[in-house]
């Protein structure tokens, strides 16, 4: 039977900062919890991109070797027809897990993943795909939160392909060329995504989810831990 326990560092010791907020609700969200939040996630398997072109919401261009040549340019030296390519992303449940570290100038996340680049140079809907490139890839991202108002600002700062694992290479290409097409890959993924995240609007939500409007929001970085207070109305 599959061991379903996180191989995650225990809890760091928490504390509340003394907070001069006349009706607050203190919340302590440490690394322990949104890691084993992770893990379950990736033993889910619901963390993985497939993009095609008629699925492609992530890339500012085609998804076939035109689009593809920028970043991996030996896609037109194999093939010399505008064949369709397959990008896939994908967190095994049985590789490491997603991990978030957090410090008071904000929080690391470390990922390992799968990535494929396949092609599609038939027209046959028998023949498989060519799997021209596929690999392991050891990824972090560096996060700060910043709060403004009433938004929550998490700004994604550094963006780093550590190294890549190269199980299939038919393009072949050196590996320090690969990890920055990676890397180029995850920007625009982070491009994609960033909207979404980089400005929240906290006080709405919390009025959105309790009916009430909160008079003031504070969030904090910690070693192991985020600090969130808000300031609840008198009722």
């Amino acid at each position: 039977m599959k061991d379903l326990k996180p191989k995650i560092p225990e809890p760091s010791e928490m504390q509340f900062t003394q907070r001069y907020l006349n009706n607050k609700i203190n919340l302590l969200l440490s690394d322990y919890t949104i890691n084993t939040l992770l893990f379950f996630v990736q033993q889910s398997g619901y963390i993985n991109i497939r993009v095609q072109n008629d699925t492609n919401g992530y890339f500012p261009f085609n998804i076939d070797i035109e689009g593809f040549k920028a970043l991996f340019p030996n896609l037109t030296r194999n093939y010399a027809e505008n064949f369709p390519v397959e990008l896939k992303m994908n967190l095994g449940s049985s590789g490491d897990q997603p991990q978030i570290t957090t410090d008071t100038d904000g929080s690391r996340i470390s990922l390992v993943y799968g990535l494929e680049i396949k092609v599609y140079n038939s027209t046959d809907i028998f023949d498989e795909p060519i799997t021209e490139l596929k690999m392991n890839v050891k990824a972090h991202l560096q996060i700060q939160y910043m709060i403004d108002g009433g938004f929550l600002h998490v700004i994604v700062y550094k963006n780093v392909v550590e190294d890549v694992e190269i199980n299939t290479n038919l393009l072949e290409m050196e590996i320090e060329a690969v990890r920055k097409s990676v890397n180029d890959i995850q920007e625009k993924l982070l491009e994609k995504f960033r909207p979404s995240f980089a400005n929240i609007n906290v006080e709405s939500l919390l009025q959105n989810t309790f009916g009430n409007k909160f008079d003031s929001f504070e969030f904090d970085s910690r070693k192991g831990y985020l600090e969130i207070s808000v300031d609840m109305p008198e009722i």
